[in-house]
């Protein structure tokens, strides 16, 4: 049914008790891949998890889509998710806005994320407020956290906004 949609521009599936094979199939039916329309995409308020998560950054990285937005706050995403999104931010020149809130990314993903950032010349608005590795910059500065803390404060380029909280 997405195949035949190709007129579709926005698509907010948020706060559904989607999961892993939510996502799968969204890749699966098209919607990422070329000749799509879709710019923005809302998955926040889910379920999705490192696969879903991973799923989807892995298509956007593979594919030509042309979304610009993709929200994915509150997925139970953790590191293996960061890593295949830091690898998507390294090669996808679209994405212009990134939500990844109020998931379990810690320290090692954060890291991959900003390591990513330096090769990124699409993206606008990244959001990472409420993750594991910043919530236990509240608690106590570990050198590493608090490191990768002060390089997200300060983005590889102006027109850059990050988010942390």
């Amino acid at each position: 049914a997405l195949r035949h949609a190709p007129a579709l521009v926005s698509l907010r599936l948020a706060g559904n008790e989607l999961e892993a094979g939510a996502a799968q199939a969204l890749v699966r039916g098209g919607l990422l891949g070329r000749g799509s329309s879709l710019e923005l995409l809302d998955m926040s308020h889910n379920s999705l998890g490192d696969e879903g998560v991973s799923a989807l950054a892995d298509a956007l990285r593979h594919r030509a889509a042309g979304l610009a937005t993709l929200l994915l706050d509150r997925n139970f995403a953790g590191c293996e998710a960061a890593g295949r999104v830091a690898g998507m931010l390294k090669v996808n020149r679209r994405l212009r806005e990134l939500r990844l809130a109020h998931n379990a990314i810690r320290h090692g993903g954060g890291e991959e994320i900003a390591n990513a950032l330096d090769a990124n010349r699409g993206l606008q608005l990244l959001d990472l407020c409420c993750n594991t590795f910043l919530l236990s910059l509240t608690h106590e500065f570990s050198g590493a956290d608090s490191k990768l803390y002060r390089r997200l404060r300060s983005p590889p380029r102006d027109d850059l906004t990050i988010h942390l909280g």
